[in-house]
C-alpha cells in the first residue's frame, strides 16, 4: 500500500500547482494548455496506468527501500470516476474516499503552495503524432517541487494522453511514466475500504 500512495504525492504537489490558483496568481502563460488539459479531468472519469521506478543515492537507502518493497520499478493502475479515485493495490482495488477537488485543495493562502506555483515553468514543445492521433507536448520545471516532466496532450479531446515525470529528492529518484484512457471508465467493482485496509 505504501508504494502506491507514494507513487502518488507527485500528483497531490501537482494538481495543488496547476489547478488551486485563482486568475490572480501568478503562472506561466506557456503552462496555460497543461493547466487546461489538467482542470478537463475535474469531471472526466479516466484510467491511469503508471510505471515507477525509484533510484536512490547510497547503498544504504537503497537496501532499506529493498526491505519494505519501495525499490526498483512498479505498476500501478488508478480509476477516477470524477467523483471518486479508486488504487489498484495488489490485485485489489481501494476506494480513497478522495477526488480531484480534495487533492487540489484550497492552497490560495498557502505561502509553500504559492511559491511552487511561482517557480513552475513550461516549455511548448513541437506537435507529435501518438497512437495516430496529433497532441502536443508541454515540458515542466519545477525547482521547488524538484520535479521535471513532459505531457502529451490530445488536440482532438485537450486531454492528456502520456506523461513522463521525475521527482529529484536528493536522497531519491523515482522516474514515472503515466497513460491516460477515456472509454467504458467504471468504478471497479468489490471496491474496499482505505480505512479497512490500514487496519489490517
Amino acid at each position: 500500500m505504501m508504494i502506491t500512495l507514494s507513487a502518488r504525492h507527485f500528483w497531490i504537489a501537482f494538481f495543488s500547482v496547476l489547478c488551486g490558483c485563482s486568475p490572480a496568481m501568478a503562472i506561466d502563460p506557456a503552462c496555460k494548455s497543461l493547466l487546461g488539459a489538467m482542470e478537463g479531468l475535474k469531471n472526466k472519469p479516466f484510467h491511469l496506468y503508471m510505471t515507477t521506478e525509484d533510484k536512490f543515492s547510497s547503498a544504504t537507502l537503497a537496501r532499506a527501500a529493498a526491505s519494505i518493497d519501495m525499490a526498483g520499478i512498479k505498476k500501478s493502475e488508478e480509476i477516477w470516476t470524477g467523483k471518486d479515485i479508486f488504487v489498484l493495490t495488489k490485485d485489489k482495488w481501494i476506494d480513497m474516499h478522495t477526488n480531484f477537488a480534495a487533492m487540489g485543495g484550497d492552497s490560495g493562502d498557502d505561502p509553500d503552495a504559492k511559491k511552487a506555483r511561482d517557480a513552475q515553468r513550461c516549455t511548448i514543445l513541437a506537435d507529435q503524432i501518438v497512437d495516430g492521433q496529433p497532441v502536443g507536448v508541454v515540458q515542466t520545471h519545477n525547482p521547488e517541487l524538484g520535479t521535471d516532466g513532459k505531457f502529451w496532450i490530445s488536440k482532438t479531446s485537450h486531454l492528456p494522453i502520456r506523461s513522463e515525470t521525475t521527482t529529484d529528492t536528493g536522497a531519491m529518484k523515482r522516474f514515472m511514466s503515466s497513460r491516460y484512457t477515456y472509454d467504458n471508465v467504471q468504478a471497479p467493482s468489490h471496491a474496499v475500504s482505505l480505512s479497512d485496509t490500514v487496519r489490517k
